[in-house]
């Protein structure tokens, strides 16, 4: 345990100095973004949300990010991206590709584990301790330039409230 401890306090040294650590609350709309409707209250727009926590981990124009949501039709997906970020003034622009997983919970699922592949598009706004972000996000078959391409329309957006911890 003593070697762990030691081994996670060499690791977030050089973060803590070099790098920023990001944390916090998200939210994504799984349902076709078009579709959205007016303001006029819909069941459906319920059922496409998913709830859960961003982690993102920046060093210099390099970004790792960790999404963990629980989908209210019972799933559970972890999505992990790496990619570039390009700070200018208050806003910073990125873009990940990663693999993703999902656990679904319903009983009577064919499939209840799945794997898969994400691509990434965020924009956000730095404001001081304090980060708000607007994401892009879709599934793709493998990580290649013509399979991100052909698969960009299909994607979900999300927003998240992030808090730096560190950095």
């Amino acid at each position: 345990m003593k070697k762990i401890i030691i081994i996670l306090m060499l690791l977030l040294l050089p973060m803590s100095m070099f790098g920023q650590f990001f944390l916090g609350a998200s939210a994504l709309y799984k349902g076709d973004p078009l579709g959205i409707p007016s303001i006029t209250p819909d069941p459906s727009i319920v059922d496409n949300l998913a709830f859960g926590a961003d982690i993102r981990v920046n060093l210099a124009i390099f970004e790792a990010q960790a999404l963990a949501l629980y989908n209210l039709d019972q799933s559970f997906n972890c999505y992990f991206d790496l990619g570039i970020v390009l700070n200018i003034a208050i806003v910073s622009i990125g873009a990940g590709v990663g693999p993703n997983f999902v656990v679904s919970l319903a009983s009577g699922t064919p499939e209840p584990f799945a794997f898969g592949f994400n691509g990434k598009i965020h924009a956000d706004i730095n404001l001081g301790s304090f980060k708000i972000s607007a994401y892009y996000m879709f599934l793709i078959d493998n990580i290649s330039i013509p399979d991100i391409t052909s698969q960009m329309y299909a994607g979900n957006v999300g927003l998240s409230l992030m808090f730096k911890l560190f950095g």
